[in-house]
């Protein structure tokens, strides 16, 4: 079963309640491209095209708004990252607390599988 095909399922036995709109998309559900979102996101608040410009750099070619932006609003939805207006064509977006224990949990998952330390995460979040 696919994240996508799995999303809206309330028999999850990893529910931990919520609103309904961040029990749409969970942690383990993440893409690769929303993950990488939120990595980004790590540094610091950014603007939309911030977060697209990283994006590119990473992927070496272009990210279609199209793609970004309805990612960025189910990563707000789903409480992993805050939005809030800087003027009135620009947004910000921040890591939540739900965000940032998602890429650390991720982290510490393929530190373990590698058999890697990574002193930083050591004891956070758990």
């Amino acid at each position: 079963m696919t994240a996508d095909t799995h999303r809206g399922n309330n028999d999850c036995p990893n529910d931990t309640g919520g609103t309904e709109a961040q029990e749409k998309l969970r942690p383990t559900e993440l893409r690769d491209f929303q993950q990488n979102i939120l990595t980004i996101l790590a540094d610091g608040p950014q603007h939309g095209l911030g977060v697209k410009a990283d994006l590119e750099d990473y992927y070496g070619e272009d990210v279609n708004h199209g793609r970004l932006y309805p990612n960025l609003d189910e990563l707000v939805e789903g409480g992993f990252i805050s939005k809030s207006e800087l003027d009135k064509r620009t947004n910000e977006y921040e890591l939540t607390e739900k965000g940032r224990s998602t890429i650390d949990a991720k982290l510490r998952w393929m530190a373990k599988k590698r058999g890697v330390s990574i002193p930083v995460l050591e004891g956070a979040g758990e």
